[in-house]
């Protein structure tokens, strides 16, 4: 499954307001962790993204979309 198809079939469960809107839309766990996110989802060009998550210092963990660190404290959940 794409991160395009795994975005449409599952409603988000988080938003940053960065880089035009970044919508979490579920997250994956195994040996690696990985986020399924839309990139500018307020914006006219989105773009749907499987990036890993990195645990950085200070138990402060993030992902990165085009260069850009998300990190998890900033992202509000969205009550469904």
């Amino acid at each position: 499954m794409t991160a395009k198809q795994y975005c449409k079939n599952n409603q988000a469960i988080g938003y940053a307001s960065c880089l035009g809107g970044v919508e979490v839309h579920g997250i994956e766990y195994g040996i690696d962790d990985y986020v399924y996110a839309v990139s500018g989802a307020w914006c006219n060009k989105k773009s749907y993204h499987r990036v890993k998550i990195y645990y950085g210092n200070n138990d402060r963990s993030y992902f990165r979309v085009n260069g850009i660190r998300v990190y998890f404290d900033e992202i509000i959940k969205i009550n469904q």
